[in-house]
């Protein structure tokens, strides 16, 4: 389990932002979407997936051609060997590969909320969203764009203010696009977290302005909800 950062975000009206979900939880899509078919992507990237994506889409050799083009001769190579060895790939038709690398479906997800894809549009998703983001996968892309691997959780909002929890640190992404969206806004965040709550880190920013400092946080108490919620 990640390392939990307990974030209390000011400014003026930001209960009255458009930046909460249908149940007023923070949401960072609001702000920064992430597209759709990123959701259907897995982290690690399965490799072997955009082989069978692109050798379905242009054969065994012109396939593997654009692999090493868009990854490299290793990557490919690596790919090979999760379904077969070089030989082996070499004396297949294009239906042969075809089968061999876009056999398995895969699962999204976990419990009720779980759906199943095939590697074939598995594969496709990672490289749309590569072409279209730079990141390969719902993780990466969350890292570049939000600044952590997941949404806000733990939402609680309160006159001028939003307490909310986030993975390893703080959305400095997010955050950044947020005083961009609202350039009029002038924002503060106070960041405690899990593993040394004796700091306190304090970013104010706006549309021009970013600055980042930490304050000594040993006589402070946390308040109720951070006591309850966040760890």
């Amino acid at each position: 389990m990640p390392n939990w950062t307990s974030i209390r975000l000011y400014a003026a009206g930001i209960e009255d932002l458009p930046i909460y979900d249908e149940k007023g939880n923070l949401d960072y899509n609001t702000v920064v979407p992430m597209p759709d078919y990123a959701h259907d992507t897995i982290s690690p990237v399965r490799k072997y997936a955009i082989l069978g994506y692109l050798i379905t889409e242009y054969g065994k050799n012109n396939g593997a051609k654009r692999f090493k083009e868009m990854l490299s001769d290793c990557e490919l190579s690596a790919a090979i060997a999760s379904i077969t060895d070089e030989a082996s790939f070499k004396k297949m038709s294009d239906e042969e590969a075809v089968e061999a690398f876009c056999k398995e479906p895969f699962t999204i997800g976990f419990g009720e909320g779980s759906r199943t894809i095939s590697a074939y549009q598995l594969g496709k998703n990672y490289i749309d969203l590569k072409l279209e983001s730079g990141c390969w996968d719902w993780y990466s892309w969350a890292l570049k764009y939000w600044g952590v691997k997941w949404n806000a959780c733990d939402t609680y909002v309160g006159e001028g203010f939003v307490d909310f929890c986030a993975p390893w640190g703080y959305p400095e992404a997010f955050f950044k696009a947020l005083a961009k969206r609202f350039p009029d806004k002038e924002f503060r965040a106070e960041a405690e977290f899990e593993d040394d709550p004796s700091v306190l880190y304090v970013i104010e920013f706006s549309y021009k302005e970013w600055n980042e400092y930490s304050t000594d946080n040993s006589e402070y108490e946390p308040s109720e909800y951070f006591e309850e919620v966040a760890f």
